[in-house]
């Protein structure tokens, strides 16, 4: 009898050995996760840090992408759009030129610094103001520039002209004038590669006609002519 009573016992403080007791309910389980299946990840080892140099892009593959695009850019456009562009960059380049030696006089402390910029100063707008009136010329204009500076009309010519007005900015203006000068060296490179590799230029371009002396203005100074008689 003991013992049965003792056994008794002994399985009711089994039953409520729970860490709640006897009220403890039992519900059903939180869904499992099938990241907490998976693995920790290994520790970085040595290899991973190495990097590929094989796989990484050189400076020299990005500029030859720059110039293929830059290249598909130019020859892809019109006749009209690449003269325009040329006369807008030579006229940027032509007015940054004489406003900088305009600057290299107002900075001047003395008159002798004055005079020993003056042939440079002068150069500069000099040959500044032949571009102008290259870009912007009329029929007079164009005439004594074919008869003075007739090398400007062929592309090595034009190349040449635009890389020595080139070189008299350098020292003006400190960065100013080396800024503008890379940017003028810039420009005859891209004047010639227009003229040399532009199809409409390679197919040949009509020779420049002044305004004047077109068929058009010539019948009408004709009629103005005869009805002033």
């Amino acid at each position: 009898m003991t013992t049965e009573v003792n056994a008794s016992v002994l399985g009711g403080t089994v039953l409520n050995a729970g860490p709640l007791g006897t009220d403890t309910t039992y519900g059903k389980l939180p869904p499992l996760n099938p990241d907490d299946l998976k693995l920790p990840p290994p520790p970085p080892s040595a290899a991973d840090k190495v990097t590929h140099t094989a796989d990484a892009i050189s400076i020299s593959e990005v500029w030859a992408e720059i110039k293929a695009k830059t290249r598909e850019i130019i020859l892809g456009s019109s006749v009209t759009g690449v003269l325009s562009a040329m006369r807008i960059v030579n006229l940027v380049m032509a007015g940054c030129m004489i406003g900088l030696a305009v600057g290299q006089i107002i900075q001047s402390d003395s008159a002798f610094s004055v005079m020993a910029d003056a042939l440079s100063v002068i150069y500069t707008i000099f040959f500044a103001l032949i571009l102008v009136g290259y870009e912007l010329r009329t029929a007079y204009i164009d005439k004594l520039l074919r008869g003075s500076f007739g090398f400007m009309y062929s592309p090595w010519g034009r190349c040449l002209f635009l890389s020595m007005i080139s070189i008299f900015p350098f020292g003006m203006c400190g960065v100013y004038g080396i800024l503008v000068s890379l940017a003028g060296f810039s420009n005859a490179y891209f004047n010639y590669f227009v003229i040399m590799k532009h199809p409409s230029f390679t197919r040949g371009v009509p020779e420049y006609t002044p305004p004047e002396e077109t068929p058009a203005a010539k019948s009408q100074t004709i009629t103005e002519e005869d009805t002033t008689v």
